[in-house]
């Protein structure tokens, strides 16, 4: 069987990306072959993507127009040239119209499967829209799942739940650590707030406690954080920079007391 996943290449760093870095090899080794269209353009840079996430089997999508029509035309255009059983749409809603199009013109047009991968409102409205052509939803979060029972008229055995990461066997840190923070993530104001680690570094310098906070990660957000990092003299901070997954677990995680999220939402990666 062959399934097509149409996704952005906007950014490399970010839970969605972790998906599909561990969904591509398991539909792989379940003898799905597996090709990777990625977005380019303006916003989207695919040979930038594919040198942090690489795959052996991919499709660049352009739009040479820059306009909304031309988007939906290059989408059904790469469905209708590599022919899959399966189109799996990832954070692109304009699959959702080359879909439409094409399975009302093609009777022998793929099936579509949508993943959800956050909670706004404009995720579920988008499905809601759509949902005669969707034929399954893929979500990340149990709490996802239950919206789309409940908002659209998507069949209960046709919403999947494929969650993030695997189980670990992680060490159990040491009793003493309470005083080392860690925060971990992308370094993004818009959902991340990561704009506001400095203003928490200086009210634990306030306490006069001693701490330690590792932040790891990377972003676009990257060298304002760092400008703005006050140096409180009882305050201790380290950047990790953009670190595996591995490595996170093996030599960060077994460190640290506390996990700070102050996400405007988390789907469940973190």
């Amino acid at each position: 069987m062959k399934i097509l996943v149409i996704a952005p290449s906007a950014y490399h760093l970010g839970g969605v990306q972790n998906w599909l870095d561990y969904l591509l090899p398991g539909m792989e080794e379940n003898d799905v072959e597996v090709i990777l269209g990625l977005v380019d353009g303006c916003w989207h840079n695919a040979s930038d993507y594919l040198e942090k996430h690489p795959w052996k089997s991919t499709q660049t999508i352009t739009n040479p127009s820059g306009s909304a029509v031309g988007r939906v035309r290059a989408i059904a255009e790469t469905i209708e040239k590599i022919q899959p059983a399966i189109v799996l749409s990832v954070n692109i809603g304009d699959t959702l119209e080359a879909m439409h199009h094409l399975k009302y013109s093609d009777p022998g047009a793929p099936r579509l499967v949508m993943s959800v991968h956050g909670i706004e409102g404009d995720y579920i409205a988008e499905l809601e829209h759509y949902q005669d052509v969707v034929d399954s939803v893929v979500v990340t979060n149990q709490l996802t799942g239950k919206l789309v029972r409940k908002l659209t008229r998507v069949p209960e055995e046709r919403v999947f739940y494929a969650p993030y990461g695997v189980a670990l066997d992680v060490p159990k840190a040491p009793s003493n650590l309470e005083d080392t923070i860690l925060w971990m993530g992308r370094f993004d104001q818009y959902q991340k707030r990561v704009l506001e680690i400095p203003d928490i570094v200086r009210l634990l310098g306030e306490t006069g406690h001693c701490w330690k906070l590792i932040v790891a990660g990377d972003g676009p957000e990257s060298g304002t954080l760092q400008d703005a990092m006050p140096s409180p003299p009882s305050i201790q901070v380290e950047f990790t920079g953009s670190i595996s997954h591995d490595r996170i677990i093996r030599d960060i995680l077994p460190g640290c007391g506390a996990l700070l999220v102050n996400s405007s939402w988390e789907t469940g990666p973190i």
